[in-house]
């Protein structure tokens, strides 16, 4: 039928439209309106008519288009050989091309018979716009015959042409299609090429005998050395036959097995004869190479195997030259034996183990992994000799030192490095492989050294050196309470190599390390405080510490100490006042004086620590007091109110502890008083002069203080009035009363008078009572001593 345009759409994906705004809450409906964008979409098509080019070379090399070669003809091959023919071919067009290629019978069939004697490479292919292919042709025929075959080439699409417009047919003309006029605008397309074919033409030939084997390029690739010759310094025959064998490793049995084939009709005879020659020289060679059966029959149309041996000695190339003869046809055919030997792939994962720096007598181990990349086990085992492994004990050992390793496995070795002496230590482990021509060795070298620390220790009589063979005592003697002393020890590191060091001892509460642990880099030292710290009166006695450096000698110390108060004595540690007067201004305070005596034989320091109240006060700056001396402290005790007072005066001694002074006492009026109190306004009355008058008053203390009564300036003043009275001073002990005797014996004639009798106690003065009298006489005596007459007239009376 009529060509006819076929137009197919793709049904629409799967997909989710995109709405304006957002989206309506749940339950309504969603009357958005689909989101609309304008999207460029780019295509890009490139349609092009199929077409093809066989490529050849000019004479620069390039490439250039040249036509289908119509007969391949294949020169006389042998059966069961291979000849090969080859062409380029590309693709000119613009567009993808794909290809099949075919060998067909002439009249076109598909030859798909096993032994077809013509193949094609590649049978189906792709090839892009622009792109070109090697193609192969083989001829291997298997019997004898004249081949004719041709290959073709199948291309998708070569010849699709667009198919010509139709014209309606004019009045009066039949519906037959009309031929279309010519395209106004535009090129014809061209016209489409025709499917690529060759002739192929190839005769074969029978072989008196055939090689089963596969084929090898040392001497057709150029692999052989130019420096090589052939038997008896011939050249190389360029047609003989190659076995080449690639033993792994020396003394390994190497076998190659191929098969002679008779194709003819007539069972035969077959010798091997080598062409090395004989003597020293290639005495060699035929240890290396051996022909299993050098000679036998081939029966018609079957097939003998032969065999050859190759065991090396040593990995030298060899070649041995051999010849198959055929002696019924006169037939010699060359061989060339060659033999490589191929390292076998046994290493150490490392080919080093440096253990750098060690101390002595302490041992480094390293894990080095003997790998084994082959398909067969090796056996090994390391040269004592070459690593010190006879000496006792010895510097470097290996475990296994010898052991077989596992085709396409490792094993684990370990290496251990212990320095007997400082220096420096490099051994090259030789491993021996068996059937592997060179030797492994592991570089193991290290250092070895020892740590080397100078331990000084210092106290109040100077520096000592410290030997690790015997203990050292260190004795810090009687120290005070809270107080700390300190005695030093310096490390230092003398060696090429940083020491480490750590305090090993038992824990106290009067000894601290600082510090417990440390590193010193080459050439540096650190100082260790030792520090004896009593917080009550204790003794450390032989306490052991151990100054141990990593790796290296230990150091003893028996440190001994006593913590103790300072021998500062107090007079009193309780001031009792006791019951004491209210304090006035003027009074005499209550004292009590404090004596701090140094008994020690060091200075001793004291500072008190109180704060100076209305009560109590006490005038103590911070002192120190050399061996023996001694300090008086007062304390001054002024009560204000009517209670019982107790505090505590601290002294702090050294700034370390505290020694602290109970003061104690009360407050109590002063009730010094009249026992009678109806006396206090006492009148003695009117005394004649030259009488005496006594009288006696009762003084009574009804406070619980002891009290030092006083009225010595009183009596003084009361003298004048010739009153007397005794005694001045009296003292009253608690609920005590005295008795004041008051004499009055005027010596004349005294007025009335009232005076106030005052009391001195405790140093505050108050009026005791109130003594009025008056002294009374016979006694004439003139009004006037001295008349005024006034202004009188002279002779007038």
């Amino acid at each position: 039928g009529k060509p006819r345009k076929v137009v197919r759409v793709r049904p629409e994906p799967a997909y989710e439209a995109v709405m304006e705004g957002e989206p309506p809450e749940e339950g309504l409906d969603d009357e958005r309106k689909p989101k609309e964008d304008v999207v460029t979409l780019k295509v890009a098509v490139n349609a092009d008519y199929l077409k093809y080019a066989f490529i050849g070379k000019d004479e620069d090399g390039g490439e250039v288009e040249e036509p289908a070669p119509e007969l391949l003809t294949f020169a006389e091959t042998m059966m069961y050989r291979t000849r090969e023919h080859s062409f380029r071919f590309k693709n000119t067009s613009g567009a993808r091309m794909e290809v099949a290629w075919r060998v067909c019978y002439d009249n076109g069939e598909e030859d798909f018979s096993a032994d077809a004697p013509f193949s094609v490479q590649p049978d189906n292919d792709a090839l892009e716009a622009g792109e070109s292919r090697e193609v192969t042709i083989r001829f291997a025929p298997s019997e004898v015959d004249t081949y004719r075959r041709k290959v073709v080439g199948v291309i998708q699409d070569l010849a699709t042409r667009p198919p010509k417009p139709a014209r309606e047919p004019a009045e009066g003309e039949d519906g037959e299609e009309a031929p279309a006029e010519e395209e106004e605008e535009g090129e014809a397309p061209p016209e489409p090429q025709q499917q690529p074919e060759i002739a192929l033409q190839g005769r074969s030939a029978r072989p008196f005998c055939h090689f089963e084997m596969v084929d090898s390029d040392w001497l057709t690739g150029g692999r052989r050395p130019p420096g090589l010759t052939g038997p008896s310094g011939a050249a190389v025959d360029p047609g003989s036959h190659v076995v080449e064998f690639d033993s792994m490793g020396t003394q390994v049995r190497n076998t190659k097995r191929f098969f002679v084939m008779n194709p003819t009709n007539v069972n035969y005879k077959f010798r091997w004869e080598c062409e090395d020659g004989k003597g020293a020289a290639v005495a060699h060679l035929a240890s290396a190479f051996r022909c299993v059966h050098k000679e036998g029959f081939v029966l018609s149309g079957k097939k003998a195997e032969m065999v050859f041996e190759y065991t090396p000695d040593s990995d030298q190339l060899l070649e041995s030259f051999w010849r198959f003869h055929i002696p019924e046809y006169d037939l010699a055919v060359p061989f060339v034996l060659v033999g490589h030997v191929k390292e076998p792939r046994i290493f150490f994962d490392k080919t080093y183990c440096n253990f750098n720096s060690l101390l002595v007598n302490h041992r480094g181990t390293q894990t080095v992994r003997l790998v084994n990349k082959e398909h067969i086990p090796f056996a090994f085992a390391f040269n004592g000799r070459t690593y010190g492994a006879d000496e006792n004990p010895p510097v470097v050992k290996i475990t296994p030192s010898s052991g077989t390793v596992g085709p396409e496995s490792d094993m684990e070795l370990q290496v251990q490095f212990m320095p007997k002496i400082e220096k420096m230590y490099n051994y090259n482990a030789v491993c021996d492989v068996k059937k592997k021509a060179t030797r492994l060795a592991l570089n193991i070298k290290g250092e070895g050294f020892g740590t080397h620390a100078n331990v000084n220790v210092e106290d109040e009589r100077g520096t000592h050196l410290v030997t690790h063979h015997e203990s050292t005592p260190v004795d810090f003697g009687d120290v005070h309470i809270n107080e700390t002393r300190v005695k030093t020890v310096t490390v230092t590191n003398s060696g090429k190599y940083p020491i480490e060091l750590e305090w090993v001892t038992s824990r106290s509460r009067l000894l601290t390390i600082k510090p417990e642990k440390a590193s010193l880099p080459k050439g540096d030292k650190c100082d260790i405080k030792l520090a004896f710290h009593p917080l009550t009166e204790a003794r450390l006695d032989d306490h052991l510490c151990q100054l141990s450096i990593i790796n290296g000698p230990k150091y003893n110390f028996s440190v001994s100490g006593a913590g103790r108060k300072p021998l500062l004595a107090f007079s009193l540690t309780k001031v009792d006042f006791g019951n004491c007067f209210l304090y006035r201004q003027g009074a005499q305070p209550a004292t009590a004086v404090l004596r701090l005596t140094n008994e020690d034989n060091h200075d001793v320091s004291y500072d008190v620590v109180f704060d100076n109240k209305p009560f109590l006060e006490l005038d103590a700056s911070p002192t120190n007091l050399s061996p023996g001396q001694s300090e008086e402290i007062t304390i001054t005790f002024m009560p204000r109110e009517l209670r019982q007072y107790h505090e505590y005066i601290g002294f702090n001694i050294n700034g370390l502890y505290t020694v602290n002074v109970e003061v104690m006492g009360s407050g109590h009026e002063c009730e010094v008083a009249l026992a009678n109190v109806n006396q206090f306004s006492y009148a003695l009355g009117a005394v004649k002069v030259g009488t005496i008058v006594e009288r006696r008053i009762k003084v009574r203390n009804a406070s619980p203080v002891f009290a030092s009564c006083s009225i010595e300036q009183a009596a003084a003043r009361l003298e004048a009035f010739n009153i007397t009275v005794r005694p001045t001073t009296f003292d009253l002990r608690p609920r005590e009363t005295a008795e004041l005797e008051v004499v009055f014996a005027p010596q004349s004639r005294i007025l009335p008078f009232s005076e106030d009798l005052k009391m001195d106690v405790a140093g505050t003065n108050r009026t005791l009572m109130v003594l009025s009298a008056s002294a009374v006489g016979v006694e004439l005596k003139l009004e006037s001593d001295m008349l005024f007459f006034g202004a009188i007239v002279k002779g007038t009376r």
